[in-house]
């Protein structure tokens, strides 16, 4: 073989396996899903237009609520009444929605909408609107979880298309709606309203739950911070163990409902059945009012300064209304 004939073969060569090369990048089917699967539901320039938040579920009626933005707060809406809402959680949901991320086509037919979960009488909806326009920012369902249980079948309402993606959409669309709900009993209470700046409490006990208020209540307990530090019925009884009253008001500080309770009044002469109430330094009083047992060995509860009512469990109740023998050494 000559040397024109061997240079001639070479640039042959070459010139095939550039083709080769380049026909890998316009016929590899996995290469360009990958181009098709980066994509985001909702575009970053909506985030701040969005006001008003709609989930629901229809195999999960509990976890339907409705979210307005307003007050320069997130609120949720419970019985035509705005409570305050948990804004980090709605600021986690957004940041999902219109984060870019892998989400490859996984069907484009009606046809597998009942398979995957999406049909509109089963999946999970998340409807985001802005201002006064009733078309959504976006309509989104959420569908089942696949085999291998990590990623979720998504679509557009109204459109065919569907996606998958990392779940991360679920605990939004099957938590409860009191997930949604910031619970906090002293949610808007001033910063200077410290552990290290309570001067007095007063326990007056409830009767227990079962009694029905029959039976003769417990006798009030009051705590004082002292010069040489804290004293129990003005020095009556034994002293108290300090690290224990210091624990026990950041519990109260830090105190959270298990639910808002809408159909009562917080000024109603409901709340009779027992109080706790914090005196700080400056003059100040917070005061936990309590009510009857509703259901589960729960009470509704109201607070001072704050005009929503709340639903506490047994379990917190028992732990704002500590029993004598807690705060003393053994």
């Amino acid at each position: 073989m000559t040397y024109k004939q061997k240079r001639r073969y070479l640039v042959l060569l070459v010139a095939v396996l550039g083709l080769v090369y380049c026909a890998t990048f316009v016929f590899d089917s996995d290469r360009r899903a990958g181009r098709n699967a980066s994509y985001q539901w909702l575009d970053k320039k909506w985030v701040d237009q969005t006001d008003r938040i709609e989930i629901s579920n229809p195999l999960v009626p509990e976890a339907g609520v409705s979210l307005r933005f307003s007050g320069g707060r997130w609120n949720a809406v419970l019985a035509g009444r705005e409570y305050p809402a948990k804004q980090q959680r709605v600021t986690d949901l957004l940041d999902l929605l219109s984060r870019k991320d892998v989400y490859p086509v996984r069907a484009a037919s009606a046809s597998s909408y009942e398979r995957l979960g999406l049909a509109e009488t089963a999946a999970g909806r998340i409807t985001l609107y802005g201002g006064a326009n009733p078309t959504p920012l976006l309509d989104l369902l959420v569908g089942d979880l696949d085999t291998a249980g990590r990623d979720v079948y998504l679509r557009r309402n109204g459109r065919d298309e569907v996606r998958s993606g990392r779940d991360g959409y679920t605990v939004f669309t099957e938590a409860s709606r009191t997930s949604w709900y910031d619970l906090r009993i002293f949610l808007d209470a001033d910063p200077s309203l410290r552990t290290d700046t309570v001067q007095r409490i007063r326990i007056e006990y409830p009767s227990s739950g079962d009694d029905m208020g029959t039976a003769p209540r417990r006798d009030p307990l009051s705590l004082s911070r002292g010069s040489g530090g804290w004293v129990l019925d003005g020095g009556a009884g034994p002293s108290p163990d300090g690290n224990t009253v210091e624990t026990y008001i950041r519990s109260i500080l830090g105190a959270e409902g298990d639910d808002f309770i809408p159909s009562v009044d917080p000024g109603a002469p409901v709340f009779n059945e027992g109080s706790l109430l914090l005196e700080f330094g400056d003059g100040t009083r917070k005061t936990i009012t309590l009510g009857p047992v509703i259901d589960g060995g729960r009470r509704i509860a109201a607070v001072s300064g704050s005009s929503y009512v709340y639903a506490l469990g047994e379990w917190t109740v028992n732990r704002l209304f500590r029993e004598r023998e807690y705060f003393i050494p053994e």
